[in-house]
């Protein structure tokens, strides 16, 4: 066999990785860092605002004031629900480049039940994660492996992921409709079959399947229209100014389950070495 009929065979031995679509890793990552921003916020209202404010420092002060009046202001609720479109739209669209969704269900499943079971023993009272994002995107991947196995072309698939879509939003406004259920039985169907307002079923992390799989569905469809030829819609705007923001994308899992740890950490940190001396607050 010549040198060059060996070359051959170890490039087609190769599996060449796909190239990554960048506006999509982009897009995933910036939701990430929004959701970080968001939760640094929330761990100031909720534990570190007021002993800090509490030091008299004007800075603290207004540090607090501002957590707290962002924690229920419009700005906040209109950009939450923007970012969570985004982010599980993004997941639908990435369904459609992965080679096993039923695969990728699997090991997200493992981790949804790791974080859960974590979130009970660290706190079973206030942090137990009963049905959080990672649950809700567990079902949404698994539900639609078992739908492409009956639509493999993408037409079919847009066909179906859009017609299901319109079916559970419907579905969704229907039960917004309904009185508040008086136990939480199917509360990981859909917010208003929980007995409370404030998912104290679920705190901190309740993402019930309805209506966010629309939202991933909607997503799917996206991706195998607008996405098709699996390559990037916009080429051009690729470049160094968005490699920091992909990185996180890439890495949305990774970031996601340990955030709120380290953020608990750090600001334990500094406010046991600088602002509280000798206190961590959180404990």
């Amino acid at each position: 066999m010549s040198q060059t009929q060996t070359q051959i065979l170890i490039d087609k031995s190769v599996k060449k990785k796909p190239k990554r679509i960048w506006e999509l890793d982009f897009i995933r990552g910036l939701c990430i860092i929004l959701m970080v921003l968001d939760h640094i916020m929330m761990e100031v209202v909720f534990v570190f605002g007021e002993p800090w404010a509490a030091t008299g420092s004007p800075f603290l002060i207004k540090l607090n004031d501002f957590a707290e009046w962002f924690s229920d202001s419009a700005l906040r609720n209109n950009a939450r629900a923007v970012v969570l479109w985004c982010f599980f739209s993004i997941c639908g669209i990435s369904s459609y480049f992965s080679r096993s969704n039923l695969k990728r269900g699997v090991q997200l499943a493992i981790l949804a039940i790791a974080y859960s079971t974590a979130s009970y023993f660290i706190d079973k009272e206030n942090y137990f994660v009963r049905f959080g994002v990672l649950n809700m995107l567990t079902c949404c991947i698994l539900f639609w492996a078992v739908l492409k196995l009956i639509f493999k072309n993408n037409a079919g698939g847009a066909g179906l992921a859009i017609a299901l879509a319109a079916l559970f939003f419907a579905l969704s406004n229907y039960l917004d409709g309904l009185p508040r259920a008086a136990d939480n039985t199917w509360a990981f169907l859909h917010y208003n079959l929980s007995s409370s307002s404030l998912a104290s079923w679920s705190p901190g992390d309740y993402f019930p399947i309805l209506p966010n799989l629309s939202i991933f569905l909607v997503g799917a469809f996206i991706g195998q229209i607008l996405y098709k030829n699996k390559k990037s819609v916009v080429p051009f705007a690729d470049g160094k100014w968005s490699k920091p923001v992909e990185f996180v994308g890439r890495h949305a899992l990774f970031v996601f389950a340990l955030h709120i740890l380290t953020i608990s950490v750090i600001m334990a940190l500094i406010s046991y070495l600088w602002i509280t001396p000798g206190d961590f607050v959180v404990i």
